[in-house]
């Protein structure tokens, strides 16, 4: 949004809370806005008069134009009065919301930030610490990088499953991304049906009963938009390719797509999906198909699920090849839709890594050395893969702990997080500062680990306890006493495991929770539900 229409939005926010105590993000004070007079808002705060000059308005407003978090006395070169009441103010506004301990471009506290789009109810301050980390995560197009959030993932992974209740935008998002990363003939959306029971509606079928009409009369092969796109993408294999599976759950997954998951995983992937035994074949348009293909390494798969009676659950194969994400409606974007309050405009901001997406992922994928996409930092990997190995042991106490595969992964995650950083060194010297870094790793623990959990009481409540409780502490001991020990009863219950503040872990610490609170309701959960 430009500068000045943030300008006319803190005026007219001004007059609309006219009389209304706002308190200040820190501190006891606060500031009630009285009258906005030729752009010059006045008010009164405990102990007397504020006048808020426009300049000051528009000074503020250029900074906020960045989108990024802005600190009030950075932006004015010290503290005061006006300045504190300026802040107050803005921080009540739809638009804006505040980090309360943030730390950017060298200057520590609260910030503001200004949003195209409603985030917040006027009148009300809100924390947008999880909005702005989620901004973080961006999509590289050629040599720029997009803001998104399903990028990390992406990147990281080319199997990326969304899930999520029906209508919360998970289709929409991927056809947004594909169509970010790619022209409009290397994307495709196709809805799964119900009975696809094997491979014919993915990489389609030799059919015996018919030959091509003149020359060899070689036979007919019946292909699908997913092989079409496999050929594409074998064909200009310089250029990344998209494929949407929508609703991939109505099926069994591993019935249609086993040779998908097998293909995607092998390092030599020439020759990795068998068509036809047939020797030669051609489709009803006379194109050649070959008995086998190889599996595109520039080809990406994204899956929306949904979980209701119609639909089947995954297996653990399935899910630990994938990035799995959860996409829920906020409940303030709902009320905007519904009350027919459009969000902002605006496209997606970008940087550029000097690196294409595809060989951004290529490199991160098969780990490789290159100059733009420099290595995990050693103290960050030691550190993680003392968190991983802490989480391995608490999840095979339980019994369901993970391999080499996920371990790989997530360390190529953190290692994407800290590309993503960049491209500037400092800004990827504070991602591997002190604990900055816990962020990617919480959103592995979402995506990665916790997906693989479902079951009854009796075997997941210990399990869902302990890694709820060394989400929040850090403790593996403290987490390991939610099993019992030597024949003794578990020193910690599943209550223990709730309330808890300060999570380390704090987005998959707030899912253990929802999860814990199904299970107690119903004696039974999946992390996809």
């Amino acid at each position: 949004m430009k500068s000045q229409d943030i300008s006319e939005s803190i005026l007219f926010g001004a007059n609309e809370l006219a009389g209304i105590r706002l308190d200040y993000l820190t501190g006891n004070n606060f500031f009630t806005p009285s009258a906005v007079e030729a752009g010059r808002i006045s008010g009164s705060r405990d102990n007397g008069e504020i006048n808020i000059s426009k300049h000051m308005v528009d000074t503020y407003a250029k900074a906020l134009e960045s989108g990024k978090p802005i600190h009030v006395d950075t932006t004015f070169g010290g503290a005061g009065n006006e300045r504190s009441a300026l802040e107050a103010l803005v921080a009540h506004l739809p638009n804006a919301g505040f980090i309360p301990r943030g730390d950017f471009n060298g200057k520590k506290g609260k910030h503001v930030i200004w949003f195209d789009h409603p985030v917040n109810n006027i009148g009300e301050s809100r924390d947008v610490t999880e909005d702005w980390q989620s901004l973080r995560s961006v999509v590289i197009t050629n040599n720029q990088i997009q803001l998104s959030p399903l990028s990390l993932s992406i990147l990281t992974k080319p199997f990326l499953i969304l899930t999520g209740p029906s209508g919360t935008g998970k289709t929409r998002g991927a056809v947004e991304l594909a169509k970010s990363l790619c022209d409009e003939d290397r994307h495709e959306l196709v809805a799964v049906g119900a009975d696809w029971t094997d491979n014919r509606h993915v990489l389609g079928y030799l059919n015996p009963l018919e030959t091509e009409p003149n020359g060899e009369k070689r036979p007919i092969y019946e292909t699908t938009p997913i092989l079409d796109l496999i050929l594409h993408a074998n064909a200009f294999s310089k250029e990344p390719h998209i494929l949407i599976l929508d609703e991939m759950n109505l099926s069994h997954v591993e019935r249609y797509f086993a040779d998908f998951l097998s293909a995607m995983e092998l390092e030599d992937k020439t020759g990795a999906l068998k068509l036809h035994a047939a020797g030669s074949a051609v489709t009803r348009t006379g194109k050649e198909v070959p008995g086998r293909i190889d599996f595109p390494t520039n080809l990406f798969v994204i899956g929306t699920v949904n979980i209701d009676e119609t639909t089947y659950m995954f297996s653990p194969k399935v899910l630990d090849r994938a990035n799995v994400i959860e996409i829920h409606a906020e409940a303030i974007a709902l009320e905007n839709f519904l009350r027919g309050i459009e969000s902002g405009g605006g496209g997606p901001q970008a940087k550029d890594y000097g690196i294409s997406f595809l060989e951004a992922a290529h490199v991160i994928q098969m780990e490789e050395v290159h100059p733009q996409v420099p290595p995990l930092p050693a103290t960050v990997r030691d550190a993680a893969a003392d968190r991983l190995m802490s989480l391995f042991r608490i999840m095979k106490r339980g019994r369901g702990e993970y391999g080499f595969r996920t371990g790989k992964e997530v360390m190529a995650y953190l290692r994407t997080a800290h590309f993503l950083a960049g491209p500037e060194a400092a800004g990827r010297t504070v991602w591997a500062t002190d604990e900055n870094w816990h962020e990617a790793l919480d959103a592995q623990i979402l995506q990665k680990i916790l997906p693989k959990l479902h079951g009854g009481r009796s075997r997941l409540a210990p399990l869902l306890g302990a890694l709820a409780t060394y989400c929040a502490s850090g403790e593996e001991a403290r987490a390991m006493e939610h099993f019992p020990q030597d024949g003794t009863a578990a020193k910690r219950s599943l209550q223990d495991a709730r309330g808890l503040t300060t999570p380390k872990f704090k987005n998959s610490y707030e899912k253990l929770k929802r999860m814990i609170d199904v299970l107690v309701e119903e004696q039974f959960v999946s992390f996809i539900c």
